[in-house]
């Protein structure tokens, strides 16, 4: 709530969905690595989404649940996450 000057968990709800990635994606000049585990239960799909909405240097680097990975933050497979990701050019 600090970041957005807020004491109520109610407005500073109500603020942060008038935002949306979309109205600024083509925007984004820096070059994005954007991961993408399966069975992802917070947001699935999203990743894929917003690589296709970039129009700046990026890639997607999807992640499997037979490498143990899968799910949020690829819980279960951080160390092929983070191999892949330093190795991501």
């Amino acid at each position: 709530m600090r970041p957005f000057g807020f004491t109520s968990y109610f407005d500073t709800f109500k603020a942060v969905r008038d935002y949306n990635l979309r109205d600024i994606a083509q925007k984004i000049e820096s070059p994005m690595l954007i991961t993408s585990p399966v069975n992802e239960a917070y947001w699935p799909g999203q990743s894929k989404q917003l690589h296709d909405l970039l129009t700046c240097p990026k890639k997607l680097l999807e992640f499997s649940q037979a490498e143990g990975a899968d799910l949020h933050c690829e819980l279960k497979g951080t160390g092929i996450r983070d191999l892949r990701i330093f190795r991501a050019r």
